[in-house]
């Protein structure tokens, strides 16, 4: 193979292994965190919060009846919690007790932002920033999409493969360049929740913090990024490994050649 080609192959074949590497951890955590049940759990504190802070407790009784009153031959009710619409099940609701009503209230919030019907798909959401449309991210509609994406990234990754064992003859050369692209995919992964507090001062707007949102964002990334923690550590070694037999296999080659 020519030389430069061999160059370029080998360029591109580890830019596209790392860092594709680093998105299908990345996406594996993201589809296994916005499962629903998972979701579910992490998120149904924080919209607690939010209801309590909308909803005295001493106003869940009266509200509770004004929606029975209002159930009168209707199957649901909507009803606005915060900024968010709701349709709630009059069935559910006449089912439902004064005790845990906030509970209930909370189930149905989160279900309906999680089986929320976004106008856009996913990447136009995200484009266009605004806050509704980002919370596509913990819907049913971007587990969805993650799912569809790790395909790509998967398929990237070993293309890249292939790219850098064809453009590298040498076993031991292609250990060391393969153990150094995974430490570079799973190093970001690893140290990022050693360094969340430098980096949510660089990259959370003012807003956050007024809002009181800056735990909560914190908590949803380190969770995201820790979620297959023990997978990525198990690559991590298997690099550190690669590169260790390179280097072993290198100082043998020089003794033989001396002896």
């Amino acid at each position: 193979m020519d030389f430069m080609l061999s160059k370029i192959l080998k360029f591109f074949g580890g830019l596209l292994f790392s860092s594709f590497l680093f998105f299908s951890f990345l996406n594996l955590s993201l589809i296994q965190f916005t499962n629903y049940q998972n979701l579910k759990e992490n998120l149904m504190p924080v919209i607690k919060d939010m209801i309590s802070l909308q909803i005295k407790p001493e106003q869940l009784n009266n509200l509770r009846i004004a929606l029975l009153k209002g159930c009168e031959n209707l199957e649901s009710l909507p009803i606005q919690i915060g900024i968010y619409n709701v349709n709630l099940n009059c069935k559910d609701i006449r089912e439902s007790k004064i005790e845990g009503f906030d509970e209930f209230l909370a189930n149905a919030l989160f279900d309906s932002l999680y089986y929320k019907k976004y106008d856009c798909d996913f990447i136009s959401c995200l484009r266009q920033g605004d806050v509704n449309n980002l919370l596509i991210i913990f819907s049913y509609q971007g587990n969805n999409f993650f799912k569809l994406s790790i395909y790509f990234t998967l398929l990237f990754t070993i293309l890249g493969l292939i790219m850098i064992l064809i453009s590298i003859k040498d076993f031991r050369a292609r250990f060391s360049f393969l153990g150094w692209n995974i430490l570079f995919a799973t190093l970001p992964i690893i140290i990022l929740p050693f360094g969340i507090d430098y980096l949510k001062i660089l990259f959370l707007p003012k807003i956050t913090q007024e809002l009181n949102l800056e735990s909560i964002i914190t908590n949803i990334v380190l969770k995201i990024f820790t979620q297959n923690i023990a997978i990525v550590i198990t690559f991590f070694a298997l690099g550190i490994v690669l590169i260790t037999i390179s280097m072993l296999s290198k100082k043998s080659i020089r003794k033989t050649k001396k002896s």
